[in-house]
């Protein structure tokens, strides 16, 4: 499983929202309706967005779509020292 970074998703939020946690209860409210657990599982690595939440976040967060690349799918790269 290869591991995104999210941090200017993450900023992205906290700019808009405040917080992670403000920016999940809206996300419940959606036609999505993604749960709390759900979006800390995704941000977090266990598992990936799907395309219609990714879509929906892009829209809530008035991330262009041209940007989708940038926000969801930079790999995070482990090095080893």
């Amino acid at each position: 499983m290869h591991k995104y970074d999210y941090s200017m998703l993450r900023g992205r939020i906290r700019e808009l929202f405040g917080s992670e946690k403000k920016f999940a209860e809206r996300l419940r409210k959606e036609e999505i309706a993604m749960s709390t657990g759900t979006f800390h599982s995704r941000i977090n690595g266990y598992s990936y967005f799907k395309q219609p939440e990714i879509e929906t976040i892009c829209l809530i967060l008035k991330i262009e779509f041209e940007k989708i690349n940038t926000y969801f799918f930079t790999r995070k790269y482990e090095f080893n020292s």
